[in-house]
């Protein structure tokens, strides 16, 4: 109860690319109860997220403002595949939360590789163990965590 109380008032803030935001439903953007924050080198005037910007280092100092960063309690990166990307190499990146789904989807976009040089599988406790299964399709969450620089 006592980590609910300190967290009162503050909201996760999700960082996605144009092209996610735009593949939401228009019904559901902003993604409710977050800071939505999106990417974009080519259309700076999207209207709806509380910070648009054509960099993933200008989004984290926006989010580390006096102004902003009482309000967040945790930042995720929602996609796409360049957005993760560049959060990884990132020096604010910390944790990998993967859902591993176990069958081929044709598909154009995929996560990028998880250098096991740079991260570690982690026996997290937030997230369900083993394989679960939902309509059929069988899948695994993984948590991999940073190696600390030293």
């Amino acid at each position: 109860m006592l980590n609910s109380l300190l967290f009162l008032g503050k909201k996760n803030a999700v960082i996605m690319g144009r092209k996610t935001w735009f593949s939401m439903p228009e019904k559901f953007r902003p993604l409710e109860g977050r800071i939505n924050i999106v990417l974009t080198t080519t259309q700076l005037d999207i209207k709806g997220p509380d910070y648009v910007t054509d960099s993933f280092k200008k989004a984290m100092e926006w989010l580390q403002s006096p102004s902003v960063k009482d309000k967040v309690d945790k930042i995720f990166v929602i996609g796409g595949e360049a957005v993760y990307k560049i959060a990884m190499d990132s020096d604010f990146h910390q944790i990998i939360y993967l859902t591993r789904i176990h069958k081929n989807f044709e598909c154009d976009a995929f996560f990028p590789r998880v250098d096991p040089e740079k991260y570690n599988l982690s026996e997290a406790k937030d997230v369900p163990q083993g394989v679960q299964e939902e309509n059929g399709i069988k899948y695994v969450h993984e948590v991999y965590i940073k190696n600390q620089k030293e």
